[in-house]
């Protein structure tokens, strides 16, 4: 369904009010100008905004975000946040965009929440935005929301002053480079297993798809495809963990992954069609969401995504942003070929090619050609296809001309066929950067109009924020014949190649190198693939070494699956001609090691939960106050416990004792687990632990539960900061050393 923005000040207040207040999904989508379809208290419609830069207090419109599994709506302009769980208004969703003014609630909101943002947008076009109705508290009814909404239009109508705005949050520098280089932030949800998935549209069917950096290509259910009115085409097999799995072509236009438009790319996007009927049956079994899709290797490696693991955003950007740096501005030709022959350049007008505002501007004499263009990476150039710039987000799309691309030393030069109509049967694209006679095709070599003062390329943004933030970088490898990237590993002294696995709930490892390491299954455990589920075993091992990342800096062992993987890697081995793999590395390390997978660099960036936590706790602490073992502990104002974190160590001085600890920590919901050992022996070939924690950070304020003798400890690792009488715990809090 689409409807047009609403101009707010055509809108009165009866024109909210009328909606059942039983039905708080339909209030919100009549409080947002439209009525959808409702299923299980939500309702998507598809919004079209023509008015995008004066939108601000004039416009209303949505888009959907999820975060710990609640729903959020963004109404932008005068921005609504809605939810009935008040922990979604996380602070990295605050960014360098948004302006908190918050508004509280009326007592009858019970226990639901409103929060008003107001939204500066950096988008420069119109957009397609999904708005997604709420089931909210039935006592939060639309008199509040009427009451709320319509005092913020009336106060910014009359010019009357605005609420001050709050301290804005700090801004994530990692958001601020990728946006900065034409990305698109794409909100992540992770169900139970714990696996990402994202919310997605073709038309106006929602979709969700599974993000999964091990499958070779994206896909979608044969069930949806269906609904979609599409017809599959040829048979295009893939290789996954049960060997060769079927599927078939299908062409889509128009899938929206979050905010991002894959029509600003493609004209249609090619994905594979696939039966997940044994998948979603496994999933329900373990209560995770169903799925209608997965967003594979091949069209992740097109948008040159970002997963950033520790915000749960994915970010895509288009081919052609990723080149635009390199070409926009304007150029003038010093050289050309025609037709088979030598092109001569007038200099007093030469033809100039102006690369602005996502167009290709080409004049040639008096011919004047202005082009949308769409680009794809070649192994040394770009394959560039023309239309018309106004139809890019049309129903149907259709390519006029196209050409090839290469920027090298400073120079551009392209190879273009026009006009298609006349060019040879088989020949309207070029294939490579020649002129044959007949051929249609011009080619021109162009010199920038104005090189000075260019500024030189910077560094790679992306690891210089990372390394300031602890992160250590695993290089990425992409095999000829194969697919995804390959983690170069060590497991001891053997050598091994895991797959980078997002789809993969744990990280696996070959049967036979399990085997091979003498390494005892334990548990049994099971596996989820497009075609079933696989059955292994669980192993412990200790010390895997991630290029230069050592997961022993994080734990005493990790906990991985052994599965056979030889189907395969026969299908690897006889359909691709690719070496084997031994093993997968996939989401429950990543996520542990708060991991960021960069697709243009390629590479995969670790660090240790201790790295992320170490600003919050780095420095010297006084203790205030404390308990131990059932009473209350008292603090000798002369000389009070105190704490230090230096070096990656723990340093506690209480009276006449004192230790020093190594650290690993694991986030937990109430601070962060500790497990404390000599940290002289972190990489020996055994670690045992001498004590545990748990410790919190909170208005600057540190608390400590620890049991420093295991051997006396009653209850062992602490879940709560209390230390009740013959536990042997003891509770600290702390206050910063001035």
């Amino acid at each position: 369904m689409r409807v047009p923005g609403l101009d707010t000040q055509t809108l009165s207040v009866t024109e909210f009010v009328g909606a059942d207040a039983g039905t708080p999904t339909h209030d919100m989508l009549r409080w947002i100008g439209t009525q959808g379809e409702t299923e299980a208290w939500s309702a998507t419609v598809t919004a079209t905004i023509p008015d995008w830069p004066n939108c601000s207090g004039h416009f209303l419109f949505c888009h959907r975000v999820t975060m710990h599994q609640s729903p959020v709506t963004f109404l932008e302009g005068l921005t609504l946040v809605v939810s009935i769980s008040p922990r979604v208004c996380d602070t990295h969703l605050l960014t360098e965009a948004v302006r908190p003014w918050l508004v509280e609630p009326p007592p009858s909101a019970g226990g639901s929440m409103l929060g008003v943002l107001r939204t500066l947008s950096r988008s420069p076009r119109p957009r397609e935005l999904e708005t997604t109705g709420l089931s909210m508290n039935r006592a939060w009814t639309l008199a509040a929301f009427v009451t709320v909404a319509a005092a913020l239009l009336t106060a910014q109508a009359s010019g009357q002053p605005k609420p001050p705005a709050a301290v804005p949050a700090v801004a994530d520098p990692l958001r601020t480079a990728l946006e900065k280089r034409g990305y698109v932030a794409v909100p992540l949800s992770e169900d139970e297993g714990p696996r990402f998935t994202v919310a997605c549209r073709v038309g106006n069917k929602p979709c969700r798809l599974l993000l999964d950096t091990g499958a070779e290509t994206s896909t979608l259910d044969a069930a949806f495809v269906k609904n979609l009115g599409l017809k599959p085409g040829g048979e295009l097999p893939s290789v996954g963990i049960g060997g060769i799995e079927k599927g078939h072509e299908v062409s889509v236009r128009g899938l929206l992954i979050g905010d991002f438009d894959t029509r600003t790319m493609a004209h249609t996007l090619p994905l594979r069609s696939v039966d997940l009927s044994a998948r979603n049956p496994a999933r329900d079994r373990r209560k995770h969401e169903r799925i209608e899709g997965v967003l594979g290797d091949g069209g992740l490696k097109l948008t040159a995504a970002v997963i950033d693991y520790p915000n749960r955003t994915l970010y895509l950007r288009t081919p052609l942003a990723g080149l635009w740096p390199e070409i926009e501005g304007r150029w003038v030709a010093t050289g050309g070929q025609e037709d088979g022959r030598v092109r001569p350049i007038d200099p007093k007008a030469p033809p100039r090619l102006e690369f602005k505002d996502r167009r290709l501007y080409l004049t040639d004499g008096t011919k004047r050609h202005t082009f949308g263009l769409h680009v794809r990476p070649e192994a040394d150039h770009y394959t560039l296809v023309f239309f018309d710039p106004e139809k890019e987000l049309a129903k149907e799309l259709k390519y006029e001309a196209g050409g090839l691309l290469k920027v090298s030393g400073g120079k551009l030069t392209v190879c273009l066929c026009l006009d298609p109509l006349k060019a040879k049967k088989g020949e309207e694209f070029p294939e490579d950067f020649k002129t044959a006679t007949g051929s249609g095709h011009l080619l021109l070599e162009f010199q920038r109009e104005n090189a000075a003062g260019r500024p030189l390329a910077a560094p790679d943004p992306l690891r210089t924020v990372l390394e300031k933030r602890g992160y250590v970088a695993v290089p990425l490898t992409e095999e000829e014949g194969g697919w995804g990237f390959i983690v170069g590993c060590k497991c001891g002294t053997e050598a091994a190649r895991l797959l980078l696995d997002t789809g993969a709930e744990v990280s696996a490892l070959d049967a036979s190198v399990v085997k091979k390491l003498g390494l005892k299954p334990g548990r049994e455990v099971t596996g989820v693939g497009t075609g079933g589920e696989l059955d292994g075993a669980e192993v412990s091992l200790r010390g895997l070494s991630l290029g230069d990342f050592d997961t022993r800096t994080t734990t005493d062992t990790i906990t991985l699956a052994a599965f056979d993987f030889s189907a395969m890697n026969n299908a690897l081995v006889q359909r691709r001609k690719a070496r084997p793999i031994n093993g997968l590395l996939g989401q429950a390390h990543l996520r542990s090691y708060a991991a960021v997978i960069d697709y243009a660099a390629p590479a995969l960036y670790l660090r240790t939960p201790l790295a992320g936590l170490w600003p919050a706790v780095e420095g010297r602490w006084v203790a205030t106050e404390g308990q131990e073992d059932g009473r209350a502990r008292p603090i000798d104002a002369a000389a009070p416990p105190r704490l230090e974190f230096k070096n990656r160590t723990l340093q506690l001085t209480d009276g006449k004792k004192q230790y020093r600890f190594g650290v690993h920590v694991l986030p937990v919901k109430n601070g962060h687990a500790m497990w404390l050992f000599d940290p002289e022996k972190e990489l020996a070939k055994e670690l045992d632990y001498q004590a545990v924690g748990i410790l919190k950070v909170v208005d600057g304020r540190l608390t400590v539960c620890l049991c420093l003798d295991l051997a006396t400890a009653a209850k062992g690792m602490p879940d709560d900061f209390k230390a009740p009488a013959g536990s042997g715990r003891l509770v600290l809090e702390f206050r910063r050393e001035k």
